[in-house]
């Protein structure tokens, strides 16, 4: 009797393998994320003023950056 192959006996398990580990390869190959004025960029380039929405909303205050970066660092804000 000739063995089956594992892709054989189950093949939506095998696509599975198949997908989860190019997903994995192409997420890998992204070495680097946008930085915070490349993200910046393109919300701004794709926000469209409309009534009282003007551009002005996205930008963010001083209190607004340090908890942003606080946030993104983990770390407590002092209260000062």
């Amino acid at each position: 009797m000739k063995k089956k192959s594992f892709a054989v006996i189950f093949p939506a398990r095998s696509a599975l393998i198949l997908i989860a580990s190019s997903a994995t390869m192409l997420l890998a190959s992204c070495s680097s994320l946008p930085t915070a004025e490349e993200s910046l960029a393109a919300i701004k380039g794709s926000f469209n003023e409309r009534g009282i929405a003007k551009l002005d909303r996205l930008d963010q205050t001083e209190i607004q950056r340090i908890c942003t970066e606080a946030s993104m660092a983990g770390k407590d804000v002092d209260k000062k």
